[in-house]
């Protein structure tokens, strides 16, 4: 981690910047809020010592909170080598289980990773998710995992949602 490593993180109304953690951060006292059947952005960048790496990325939610991150909770993957923000749209799932649950975001040196593995470059950090129900939100959103890009969103975004003090517009 010492070359390479996360540097932001965005997502449900949780920001937390953060530099060379050793390779693991425990950051699960930062919670982001999301609801059900909600679509949410997740914004990530990495750090570099000098010249920057490619960097694979892979972000897991246990949205069934059995304490494991399964295939199919894998919400995001993708491949970088820049030190960019990265956006990507995560979607959370009708069959989510409200309540507090685990995030793990992974960013590894050239290789693919996998929720639970130790590797020698780069870093994983966790956080917490907070998953509320949500009247207002009646369409259902099946999860699928979405590939990282750069892009420019080409729409508005207002989270989290539900809001009880305050409302981000993007």
């Amino acid at each position: 981690s010492s070359y390479e490593w996360i540097d932001y993180v965005a997502f449900g109304g949780m920001t937390n910047s953060s530099g060379n953690d050793g390779g693991y951060a425990d950051y699960t006292s930062s919670v982001a809020t999301v609801a059900v059947g909600s679509t949410n952005q997740i914004t990530i960048s990495a750090g570099f010592r000098s010249s920057s790496y490619t960097e694979f990325w892979a972000i897991w939610i246990d949205f069934n909170q059995d304490g494991t991150f399964d295939d199919t909770e894998k919400v995001v993957s993708g491949s970088s080598s820049s030190a960019n923000n990265l956006t990507a749209n995560v979607n959370v799932p009708s069959t989510a289980t409200v309540g507090s649950t685990r995030m793990r975001v992974s960013m590894k040196y050239n290789a693919v990773q996998t929720a639970c593995e130790s590797f020698t470059y780069g870093e994983v950090e966790d956080y917490t998710v907070t998953i509320t129900n949500s009247s207002a939100f009646s369409s259902t959103v099946t999860n699928k995992e979405v590939t990282l890009g750069n892009e420019k969103p080409s729409s508005i975004l207002a989270y989290p949602n539900p809001a009880s003090n305050f409302i981000k517009v993007q």
